[in-house]
């Protein structure tokens, strides 16, 4: 009788003991997030060329619309100038840039919780078109935005101030 007493008891807070560090594995503690990489090259890529509409698809929606205007506008510009096709098929070196994640945080945007993600990029990066290839100085700080399961660049929203 003592020794089933004993082991229930034991066995109490042995599931109290997993069920507690199950509950701190799973949510307790914040996730780190990486710097998507991908996203901030492509960003940095197509806005030095500023000539790929698909650049405001990597912003957040409310930002596109105005993105796409001043693409246009440096489009038309690059035709008129004749630069219009080489800046289309220029390519990039990324091998001397460096993606770090500053910082993350969740912050209320019209009454909805939002992640964000404050990444820096230094270093240079190597643009090349037929013609030549330019290295180009980057050092710039890029907040980005959760929307849905994408992370998409945010030049309105500063959660960092």
């Amino acid at each position: 009788m003592e020794l089933m007493r004993r082991i229930r008891k034991h066995g109490i807070i042995l599931a109290g003991l997993l069920l507690l560090t199950g509950i701190m594995n799973c949510g307790g503690a914040r996730k780190q997030a990486q710097a998507p990489e991908a996203l901030i090259k492509d960003y940095i890529a197509k806005h030095q060329t500023m000539v790929d509409l698909s650049l405001a698809n990597l912003y957040i929606e409310k930002e596109q619309k105005s993105i796409t205007g001043t693409i246009n506008l440096e489009i038309e510009k690059r035709k008129h100038e004749g630069t219009l096709q080489k800046m289309q098929h220029a390519s990039f070196d990324f091998s001397s840039l460096k993606i770090n994640l500053v910082d993350q945080k969740v912050e209320y945007v019209d009454d909805e919780p939002k992640d964000f993600l404050k990444v820096a990029t230094s270093g240079s990066i190597i643009m090349k078109t037929e013609e030549n290839s330019k290295n180009i100085p980057i050092d710039e700080v890029i907040i980005l935005e959760k929307e849905g399961k994408s992370w998409k660049v945010t030049e309105t929203i500063h959660p960092w101030g």
